[in-house]
Parts: structure tokens; C-alpha cells; sequence
């Protein structure tokens, strides 16, 4: 059946969503304009019907949305052939086997896009652009292991994020922060994150 959807407003101001269909079937649409609806249908991602347990989008630099769902235990990723159109999508490229949890991106301060999930073996990896736009890394190994599901945000400062739920951790999370547009402190309690605020 259809997953918890994911929303986000584009850089046009219009509100996209993606989820899936009653068949599961992964779907995304885009407001006509702000605060209107008018497309009957959603547009089909990835040039073919894939049923996910997981999605999530998020714009590029250059207005394509990229979509990532998680597809028979598979992270799977497709992006906009030209932005904000219906229809428009590349075929679906596989990425990782994963656990069962929601992937997380975001744009980083420089425009590229950089995210986070769980893989098979619950090690969270990162994954990101290697430029405005263009293709994407390797998965990292960020060194820590989760059976949560890790989020990656921008923050006031333009740094990026990201948050791994741990039952060991006080307050139940550590963080991993840039400490420039490069570059990543270790991973922190949140109890010493807040200290070094104090």
C-alpha cells in the first residue's frame, strides 16, 4: 500500500511530493501553482513501475528532482530529465543494499546534494554529488551502526548535519558536523555537543 509521503517546497515556491500509489508504486506531482493541484494523475518515477517501502526527493542546483526509494531492499535513485515536468525521468539506477529505513538528502551549501541511509548491515553510509549536479561518490562508511534511521539537515550556519539515533547515546543521538563546506568533526554524544554551546 502507499508509504508515509514525503513533501518539500521546490525552488519555485510549488510544493512536490513524492510516495507511492495503492500499489505501491512509486509516484511524484508538483503543484500547477502555489496551493493548486490540478494534475489527475501523479507522474510514474523512473521510467518503469517499481514498488518501494521508502521514498524520499530532493531538488538539484538546476531544478531536476532526484528521487530515492528503497526497492526490494535496494536504495534506488531517479532524477528529473527535465525540471518540474511530469514524466520527464531517467531509468532508475541502483545504489546500495540497505536495511529497511528511509534514506535522508538534502542540498549542501555549495549546491551539491549530499544523504545518508542504513545499509544491509546497518553501518550508516553517505553518499553525495561530486559537483553541482553531477554524478555521485562511492558510498562512505561513516563508522557508526544503527538500527534507526539517521537524517541529514542544513543548519543556520550552512553546515550540514547529520543525526543517528542510538540507544546508547545520551539523549538517545549522536551527531556528525561539517566543520566548513569540507571536512567532518568525529561523532558526538548530543550531551558534549550541547557543552561545547555552553
Amino acid at each position: 500500500g502507499p508509504t508515509v509521503p514525503h513533501a518539500f517546497r521546490g525552488d519555485d515556491f510549488r510544493v512536490q511530493v513524492v510516495g507511492t500509489d495503492e500499489r505501491g508504486v512509486v509516484r511524484w506531482d508538483i503543484q500547477e501553482q502555489p496551493g493548486v493541484w490540478l494534475g489527475p494523475t501523479p507522474s510514474m518515477v523512473g521510467g518503469t513501475a517499481l514498488v518501494a517501502t521508502h521514498t524520499t526527493a530532493v531538488q538539484q542546483a538546476d531544478g531536476k528532482t532526484v528521487v530515492f526509494a528503497v526497492v526490494g531492499g535496494h536504495l534506488m535513485r531517479s532524477t528529473q530529465t527535465v525540471a518540474y515536468r511530469r514524466g520527464s525521468w531517467s531509468w532508475w539506477v541502483p545504489i546500495e543494499q540497505v536495511a529497511g529505513t528511509a534514506p535522508s538528502f538534502v542540498r549542501n551549501a555549495d549546491g551539491r546534494l549530499e544523504g545518508v541511509y542504513v545499509a544491509y548491515n546497518g553501518h550508516v553510509k553517505q553518499i553525495w554529488q561530486q559537483s553541482v549536479d553531477g554524478p555521485w561518490s562511492a558510498p562512505y562508511d561513516t563508522g557508526i551502526v544503527t538500527t534507526g534511521t539517521p537524517k541529514i539537515v542544513r543548519d543556520l550556519q550552512d553546515r550540514l548535519e547529520i543525526l543517528v539515533p542510538l540507544a546508547t547515546a545520551p539523549c538517545g543521538v549522536k551527531s556528525w558536523r561539517q566543520r566548513a563546506a569540507n571536512g567532518w568533526t568525529g561523532w558526538l554524544a548530543m550531551a558534549a555537543l550541547f557543552a561545547l554551546f555552553a
